[in-house]
């Protein structure tokens, strides 16, 4: 008998993804509330040992009991290299979350056996089964990532998390550069674009810096990530904006469709557009332009 199957759904916008501690009550329900496009329920580093339990039974509860709208919920369990891991999955798979976020994979058998015990707790037929996102966050992670990419059909998406990742390489810094993580970001991203896979850029630590939160989401979209990760209420409006087409970006998409059915009736593959030449990639773009508009609810 099958239990559970993967079935092909539209994905709404991925452009923030914030983490809440799954034990603060207060918190998961203001959570449903903000403007972010994905929560984590999160069971691992935001919680303290002695409350690891309670935030497990918390995390199932609030999938249930709170109104997410359209937000995709997720819940993060601790690591395999951890003894809550099995448990935390189990309970995560039958609460019928959006995903499971599985941190600090480092080797494609791990993703097999998280496949594996999420159908196997996922016991009602027919119901569509939780997908999973992987955490890259050291050096072995990312030169397996590939692999990890490949090792299941419920991977959504893939998140980098750079402070892990850091210590691995043994940069011992939290002022440190983005680029430090240069190579290990454009490696995801490329991996999962290759799959069709949606990429999450890194949190930024600094919570008063909005400027340089700014600049680190525009960044993450120059490198090709969907969206980035967000650790506090006050950086989801930034990163959702960096992330979501600009009015000139709308008008310019809107433009050059225009351009673009001119220039097919007079039988032209490129053409020039406002002292540039374009061509048919940049008739996807902006095609790509307006779909993220529409979806984000925006206008020309």
């Amino acid at each position: 008998m099958e239990q559970g199957k993967v079935l092909l759904v539209t994905r709404s916008l991925r452009r923030t993804i914030l983490f809440v501690p799954a034990n603060n009550q207060r918190m998961m329900e203001k959570a449903s509330k903000l403007a972010t496009d994905m929560v984590i329920l999160d069971c691992e580093d935001s919680v303290t040992e002695k409350e690891k339990l309670v935030a497990r039974q918390a995390a199932s509860q609030a999938i249930k009991i709170h109104d997410w709208g359209s937000k995709e919920v997720g819940i993060r369990i601790n690591g395999l290299d951890t003894p809550l891991w099995l448990d935390d999955l189990e309970s995560a798979a039958q609460s019928s979350p959006s995903f499971i976020l599985v941190p600090k994979i480092e080797d494609p058998s791990e993703v097999k056996l998280v496949d594996q015990i999420i159908r196997h707790s996922a016991k009602d037929e027919g119901k569509e089964l939780p997908r999973i996102m992987v955490a890259i966050e050291n050096a072995k992670g990312l030169v397996n990532v590939e692999d990890i990419l490949k090792a299941s059909e419920l991977i959504t998406a893939i998140e980098f998390g750079a402070e892990d990742y850091s210590l691995s390489l043994g940069i011992l810094s939290i002022d440190r550069s983005d680029a430090s993580s240069l190579y290990a970001r454009s490696r995801v991203v490329a991996a999962a674009r290759a799959l069709s896979i949606d990429a999450l850029d890194q949190a930024y630590v600094n919570l008063t810096d909005q400027d340089g939160l700014r600049k680190s989401a525009i960044e993450a979209k120059n490198l090709g990530f969907s969206g980035k990760s967000v650790i506090h209420p006050s950086q989801i409006e930034i990163v959702n904006q960096v992330f979501s087409p600009s009015p000139s970006d709308i008008a310019w998409a809107s433009r050059v469709l225009e351009a673009w059915k001119i220039a097919e009736k007079e039988g032209k593959g490129a053409f020039r557009f406002e002292d540039k030449m374009v061509d048919v990639v940049h008739v996807k773009m902006a095609e790509k332009i307006l779909g993220i508009a529409k979806e984000a609810g925006l206008h020309a």
